[in-house]
């Protein structure tokens, strides 16, 4: 009878590893896929944006556009849609195009968000 306690916490052991190990691998896998997939998000968001033709297209009616917006911040989403309105870069900023600073900036924001950084 000696035998039977280890040999039974041996076998409960067993089941409960087999049931958990395969679980805590997923979850891992699970976490680095996303992590993965937010990391590539983001350089192709950054590659559109330095590509796109800011001076003669709509940024708003792109799809890089509409993945971004759930993820950025209310006020310049209000920025990018507001209709028949001008913007004017300050002198001595960071170029001549503020929406792709705004644009540049979100990107700059979801990844902290995201913890990429």
């Amino acid at each position: 009878m000696s035998w039977f306690t280890p040999a039974l916490l041996g076998l409960i052991g067993g089941v409960v590893g087999s049931l958990i190990a395969p679980w805590v691998h997923w979850a891992i896998e699970k976490r680095r896929s996303k992590f993965e997939y937010r990391k590539s998000l983001i350089e192709k968001w950054r590659s559109e944006i330095d590509a796109f033709e800011w001076e003669n297209e709509n940024f708003g009616n792109t799809s890089t556009y509409a993945a971004m917006k759930p993820y950025m911040q209310q006020k310049i989403v209000e920025k990018f849609e507001a209709q028949r309105t001008i913007h004017v870069p300050p002198d001595g900023g960071r170029g001549e195009n503020l929406k792709k600073q705004w644009a540049s900036d979100e990107v700059a924001k979801i990844e902290k968000d995201w913890e990429l950084t």
